[in-house]
Parts: structure tokens; C-alpha cells; sequence
């Protein structure tokens, strides 16, 4: 009997000296922690405004501390629309572009101050289970039984309910408030859907790359937009979605068509979009600036392109497989005439992102410098030429 006593002490003592340690040391939740730098020299303006609306990519140099709480998160994407409407860059029909994986980094999210200063993810990764063990470890055996990598479903799963809603509060907020639609670059989510008020809903399945678009009004317009084909290592914990349900988009501007990443290299991709989208935007994650330059090495995805050459392995670099496979090739052929493929630009723990841009009008692609600062990019989209 005292043996059970003791036993029961020392795991309630145990498990309340963690639930201490792991609420200590966790800046505050309310204060704006850090903003970042908004270059003047960094913003780019193509075309001019002749009353069809634009297409504004948004690129903020984001580092962990960036999604350290909603305040900090929004603050921190609304710096760049308070840019935006001094230089009278935002209308009613502005399409607002972020890159892949904006909401993703909210994993971040009110976790330890340690977290944010770690150069190292995999060290990072480790720091954040530390600190949400009970919740990752029922999120890594509650995994659907075909997850091949049931770690990270876990570390993307295990605070899913509170970072989407912080997500769509943050960037919903921001369309409402600006009165733009805005493509929300992309976020992780196990089994994401909008409910017929036009909220972002999640619940237990599988993981999907999402890309969620927020209307003027602030609501979800539906449906999402899934990646089709997860590049590796993700492939091992994210679902494909669906390519039917990829819809073309109804806003202010004109059809929206919109593509993740990697999914703009497959021809699949365009056929709903064939003839039908005005503007195609397409968030993606890239890398750094010697991933860009460095020799290609192939398509690394379980569904490689079907009209990928192989012998352009280490022949062209990587950057120039996204100009030679991606969008922009891609989208003239389906008729699209206006295009816009926008990088991460960013540092998260270690990792450099130097937020490349891809710019299509008409027949002309444009391969625009990194950002190493951010950028803001606004495409102002023509008028009806006259017959």
C-alpha cells in the first residue's frame, strides 16, 4: 500500500513539475515580440491600374518568433497591407498572395522562448515534443494505419485545432479588414473542410497540404485547395488530395485558378483550369540560393511528371526546372495569360529561404531575384484588349 502511495506522489509530482516547466519561460502571449523589416526598396510594381484589380504576392522575411502568438503572427503579415494601402496597392478585386507553408510554421506557436533561438529543425522538432509529450504522443498512435511517418503527423497533428484557428482568425481577419480576397499560402491539417458558414473545420484523418482562400468577407471560400502530389520527405506523412476537387475560383477579380508548388509541374493540374482561369497563382516553399543554382536532381516525388525529360538531371539547374516544368510554360498552354509562382522568403531555425518569384504576362516569363528582405509584388491585371 505504501509502495502505491509513493508511487502515485511521485507521478503526480512528476507530471505537475512538467506541466511547470513546460509553461515556463514562454514569452508573453499578448505582446507584438517582433516585426519584420518592411525594405522600401523591396517593392515591385508591374503593370498599371486600369480598374481590373491586382495580384499582390506578399513575401515577409519570417523567422520562428514571427508565430510565436496571433498578435505577433498577424502584426507581422499586416505590416506588409499597411504598406500596401500607402502605395494604393490595395482595391476591392486585389488577390493577396502568400507563399507555401505560412501557416505551417505556426507550430511555433506559444511555445518556449528556446524554441525560436534553435538553428537546427531537427533539434527544433525535438524541443517541441519535449514540450507537448502527452499530446504527440496520443497524436502519433491515433495515426491512420497506412502513415508512413507517424513523427511528423504527429507534430503537425498534436496542436492542429488551436494553430487553424489562429490561422483562419489571423488571415480571415485580415481580408475583412482590407476588404481583398487573399490566398493564405498553405497550412497542414488533418482533414480539413469549410462548414456551410464558411469556417475552416478540422477532424482526425489524414494530413493535406492546404491552401485556404479567405473572401473580402472574411469567410472561407470553399472549396480547399489540396496538393495534389506531396514531394519527399512529406510524402510520408501528407495525404495526396484530389485533383477534381480544385476548382476554379470566383472573385472581385475574375476566376482564380490556384496550384501548390510542385503541383504546377503536372499537366493534370491544368485541366479544370484549361481555358477557364484568368489568373493563376501558385504558393510555393523553394529553398535557398544554392538550391536554386545548384545542378538538378530530379523530381524527387513518388509521381514524377509525365512529360519530365530525365536526361535534364544535372544538366540544368534547379531554377531552371521551375522555369522549364513549372507555371509558366504550363499555364500559356492552358490559356491562362497571367501567372504568379511565389517563393518562401524567410529563416526558420537554420533554414534559408531566399523567396524567388515567377512572373507570367502574356507570353513573357520573368524569373525575379531572391528577396532577401521580403518583398511585395504587385501585378496590376490588364484590361479587355479592344477588337
Amino acid at each position: 500500500m505504501r509502495f502505491l502511495v509513493r508511487t502515485i506522489l511521485f507521478l503526480f509530482v512528476l507530471v505537475g513539475g512538467y506541466n511547470l516547466w513546460v509553461v515556463t519561460n514562454v514569452p508573453p502571449t499578448e505582446d507584438v515580440l517582433a516585426l519584420p523589416l518592411v525594405d522600401s526598396q523591396s517593392l515591385v510594381v508591374m503593370g498599371q491600374d486600369q480598374g481590373k484589380g491586382n495580384v499582390l504576392g506578399i513575401q515577409p522575411f519570417l523567422r520562428p518568433i514571427h508565430f510565436a502568438n496571433k498578435n505577433t503572427f498577424r502584426a507581422s503579415l499586416e505590416v506588409y497591407f499597411k504598406w500596401a494601402k500607402v502605395n494604393k496597392l490595395l482595391t476591392p478585386s486585389t488577390i493577396v498572395v502568400f507563399p507555401e507553408s505560412l501557416g505551417t510554421w505556426l507550430m511555433a506557436y506559444e511555445e518556449k522562448q528556446d524554441l525560436y533561438e534553435q538553428s537546427q529543425t531537427n533539434t527544433a522538432l525535438q524541443q517541441l515534443v519535449r514540450a507537448n509529450l502527452f499530446k504527440f504522443s496520443w497524436a502519433y498512435v491515433s495515426a491512420p494505419a497506412d502513415t508512413k511517418d507517424r513523427y511528423h503527423y504527429a507534430i503537425h497533428t498534436m496542436s492542429a485545432a488551436q494553430v487553424s484557428s489562429v490561422y483562419a482568425d489571423v488571415l480571415g481577419g485580415l481580408a475583412k479588414a482590407y476588404g481583398v480576397t487573399i490566398v493564405g499560402g498553405s497550412i497542414v491539417l488533418p482533414n480539413p473542410t469549410v462548414d456551410t458558414s464558411g469556417q475552416l473545420v478540422i477532424s482526425k484523418g489524414p494530413l493535406y497540404n492546404t491552401t485556404v482562400v479567405f473572401g473580402p468577407n472574411g469567410k472561407v471560400q470553399g472549396p480547399l485547395i489540396k496538393k495534389n502530389f506531396p514531394t519527399a520527405p512529406s510524402a510520408g506523412y501528407v495525404s495526396p488530395g484530389h485533383l477534381p476537387e480544385n476548382p476554379v475560383i470566383h472573385t472581385p477579380a475574375g476566376k482564380l485558378g490556384v496550384l501548390m508548388g510542385e503541383d504546377s509541374w503536372h499537366p493534370e493540374s491544368y485541366r479544370l483550369l484549361q481555358q477557364k482561369a484568368k489568373v493563376l497563382v501558385v504558393p510555393a516553399l523553394g529553398g535557398n540560393e544554392a538550391n536554386w543554382n545548384e545542378p538538378w536532381k530530379g523530381y524527387d516525388s513518388p509521381s514524377v511528371p509525365g512529360d519530365l525529360d530525365r536526361s535534364d538531371y544535372q544538366k540544368i539547374s534547379a531554377g531552371q526546372a521551375w522555369v522549364k516544368y513549372g507555371m509558366g510554360t504550363r499555364a500559356k498552354s492552358a490559356g491562362i495569360p497571367m501567372g504568379l509562382t511565389l517563393f518562401f522568403s524567410g529563416q526558420i531555425w537554420g533554414e534559408q529561404f531566399s523567396g524567388r518569384a515567377l512572373v507570367l504576362t502574356g507570353d513573357s516569363l520573368q524569373v525575379l531575384p531572391p528577396a532577401p528582405k521580403g518583398r511585395m509584388l504587385s501585378l496590376w491585371i490588364p484590361g479587355e484588349k479592344s477588337k
